[in-house]
């Protein structure tokens, strides 16, 4: 009779599971939020200058577009941010308050969240121009292309 015997500890081995678990969610969160910048690319770039294209407003004083971004939010805390139009301080600051406000009431490990941190944005989109909602609505083939080519 072959008696066999393992050559780890049950810690040992939740040690591992847990370092592979931890390496899935962060790969993950990484795609997340690569695919949340390249949205925020376009919802951005339809708010360019004037041009009512492809569903997003123009822009007259570049605060509400400055104000649209992105977050990686773990543990209630934002740990990346991305803000690619900066052409103004006020909308860039009042976009990265609301993404501390969201990120405090969020509870999951993490999550991707989008904001256009101007108080008038739904206004805006009340009257059937793309501020970021109807780009967002393009997320999960970019989060599949994302994690595709990781």
């Amino acid at each position: 009779m072959i008696k066999i015997t393992a050559d780890f500890t049950d810690s040992f081995l939740e040690d591992m599971i847990n370092k592979d678990v931890d390496k899935i969610i962060n790969d993950t969160a990484k795609s997340m939020f690569s695919a949340g910048k390249a949205i925020t690319d376009k919802a951005v770039a339809k708010t360019k200058d004037g041009a009512f294209t492809g569903g997003g407003f123009g822009n007259i004083s570049y605060d509400l577009r400055s104000s649209m971004g992105c977050g990686l939010v773990k543990s209630n805390k934002v740990t990346q941010s991305y803000f690619p139009f900066g052409k103004t301080t006020t909308g860039k600051k009042h976009g990265k308050e609301l993404l501390a406000t969201v990120a405090a009431e969020i509870t999951d490990d993490i999550a991707l969240v989008f904001v256009a941190g101007e108080n008038y944005a739904v206004f805006v989109e009340d009257k059937g121009y793309d501020v970021i909602t109807m780009s967002f609505a393009t997320f999960d083939p970019e989060f599949l292309n994302q994690i595709n080519n990781a």
